[in-house]
């Protein structure tokens, strides 16, 4: 999403236009833009603008997998048992095979690679 939508450079004897940019991948979190005065002698005026980001919550450990601990014969297995032809051949175009196709693995490995324990510091005696 480009945000900016007045021009930004003036120069005497020239059409206005915009040549500096606010991109972000998505329209809601740029507010108050504001076309302030150039600094010294060049020709683009300063932007300033307000961002609005949020800080996710972070769980350690809680839902991490254990790769370590997998069963990839059991996955590879499963795979290789699907016939992918015929399940490709259902489908349209390169996205949703490829969306089908990570859903078949994330739902191999949700089943076949266990979870990881929450991590727990040792208590001091």
């Amino acid at each position: 999403m480009q945000h900016v939508t007045e021009a930004t450079r003036f120069l005497q004897g020239q059409k206005a236009s915009v040549l500096d940019y606010i991109l972000t991948d998505a329209d809601n979190i740029i507010d108050n833009i504001q076309y302030e005065e150039p600094l010294g002698r060049c020709d683009h005026c300063c932007l300033t603008w307000v961002i609005t980001v949020s800080k996710a919550e972070f769980n350690q450990g809680s839902n991490k997998l254990n790769y370590w601990k997998g069963d990839y014969d059991k996955i590879r297995s499963t795979l290789g048992e699907i016939d992918w032809i015929t399940e490709f051949a259902a489908l349209d175009n390169v996205e949703d095979k490829w969306t089908y196709l990570k859903s078949k693995v994330m739902e191999l490995i949700d089943e076949h690679v266990p979870r990881r324990k929450p991590f727990q510091p040792k208590k001091k005696k």
